[in-house]
């Protein structure tokens, strides 16, 4: 990994109008930046990847609209970043699995969209590489809350 300083403005500006743009108004993307910190020691290609991975599973386990919220915050000595939508959601059964290689949901609307199950396990060792930690919370039905710490 080749880390430096990200603007965390520029790079989280940037994700947004990418969706925005992209997505022909089916994407409702909001961005909430509130945190003290102007810049992440990362890797620009392996974080963009992480959000990118995240936003992407929100679309493609959705409806054909979707709202994403992603919201920036300070947290102890740690950055978070949480990604929010109101898509399919995971059910209870499948979550503690979502990271494992290879993982797919038995859940026939699940099912339907194309996947390999790598992607999480990717998202997940990407984060884990740049020192933080990744939890989820979800509801089937409902939609999921991906939330990423980083030191």
């Amino acid at each position: 990994m080749q880390c430096v300083h990200l603007n965390l403005q520029d790079l989280f500006s940037s994700v947004v109008e990418k969706y925005r743009t992209a997505k022909d108004n089916l994407v409702k993307l909001d961005l909430s930046l509130r945190t003290k910190q102007t810049t992440i020691y990362a890797d620009l290609l392996h974080f963009a990847n992480i959000i990118d991975n995240l936003i992407e599973n929100a679309i493609k386990y959705s409806n054909e609209r979707v709202h994403i919220e992603i919201t920036v915050t300070d947290a102890q000595d740690k950055l978070k970043i949480t990604v929010k939508d109101d898509g399919l959601g995971i059910l209870d059964s499948d979550l503690p699995h979502i990271f494992t290689t290879f993982y797919r949901s038995n859940d026939k609307e699940i099912q339907r969209r194309v996947g390999l199950g790598l992607g999480l396990t990717y998202v997940k060792a990407l984060v884990e590489a740049h020192g933080g930690e990744i939890k989820v919370k979800s509801k089937f039905g409902m939609g999921s809350e991906f939330i990423v710490y980083f030191p």
